[in-house]
């Protein structure tokens, strides 16, 4: 252990701080030795960003960049996007299960049963994700240190994505040269949707909450297109979503140049908003889709 000097302390460290004075051989102020850490303080007396404080206690986790120069965490967030799109996939197919209860017969006419790609859309685009969203809400119950909840913009991407690249095989099988006209309108109307959607749900800057009427309405107009395997009609949604995310951006930028932008809540502060929030909303979710 090596001794330094900084603004009159005596600091004993383990970790090598060459840029600080060398210090003397009185008692230490200082002890930095290497250690487990925990993840929090259980009774904080103060708290804001990444630092809590008690009278006896200084807890500080800093953020660290991430790279290839660390392939653990590389590995691990890749790992968990894959199970996020795997999830999408398996959402849209339990979804097709439940809405064939339902389904028109094929001789109903076309009018009698417009409503299923409709909730199909709504389903597919925003469903899933609103799910794996709270699940990462519950997960911080187990990993408290867990930022996952506040993450909504990829969760609700990857889930998206992940449901929608169940209908590309059907839609290449129904009419090649439709399919692939239609595929990219399709997956941009259905990402920047899911976007706009989560940013809007989440707590916080730079979207407010009533923009998520937007999706709502624009994603089950989304099933409808895809089911008529209409390019331009999809295209059409992928510029009303552009606009809405135009809008919403337009709007921030105006309110931070105005000062009239409420203040963004701190990442500890938001997430526990968000898991209070999420948990009303899972007790309303029915329990057998």
């Amino acid at each position: 252990m090596t001794s330094y000097l900084a603004h009159g302390l005596q600091i004993d460290s383990e970790v090598p701080l060459p840029e600080l004075m060398p210090g003397s051989n009185r008692a230490a102020d200082v002890h930095i030795r290497y250690g487990p850490v925990p993840t929090a303080l259980p009774d904080p007396e103060d708290s804001c960003g990444f630092f809590q404080a008690s009278l006896d206690a200084l807890f500080w986790a800093a953020r660290v960049k991430w790279g290839l120069d660390r392939p653990l965490k590389v590995f691990g967030r890749l790992a968990i996007g894959a199970i996020l799109f795997l999830f999408g996939r398996v959402f849209a197919v339990a979804v097709i299960v439940i809405l064939r209860r339902f389904i028109p017969d094929a001789s109903a006419m076309a009018a009698a049963a417009w409503w299923w790609p409709a909730a199909l859309g709504l389903l597919v685009i925003l469903g899933g994700g609103l799910i794996a969203w709270i699940g990462q809400a519950r997960l911080t119950d187990i990993m408290p240190g867990s930022r996952g909840a506040r993450a909504v913009g990829t969760i609700f991407a990857l889930v998206a994505m992940g449901a929608s690249s169940h209908f590309v095989t059907p839609l290449m099988l129904f009419d090649p040269g439709t399919g692939w006209a239609s595929l990219l309108p399709f997956l941009l109307a259905v990402l920047s949707l899911a976007l706009l959607f989560a940013f809007a749900a989440r707590t916080g800057p730079p979207v407010p909450h009533y923009f998520t009427i937007g999706p709502l309405l624009l994603a089950p107009l989304v099933g409808l297109c895809l089911m008529t395997a209409s390019p331009s009609l999809l295209w059409l949604m992928v510029t009303s979503s552009a606009v809405l995310c135009l809008a919403a951006w337009i709007r921030h930028r105006v309110a931070v140049a105005r000062g009239t932008e409420e203040p963004e809540p701190t990442p500890d502060e938001a997430a526990e908003i968000d898991k209070e929030k999420l948990m009303k909303l899972e007790q309303k979710i029915p329990k057998k889709l």
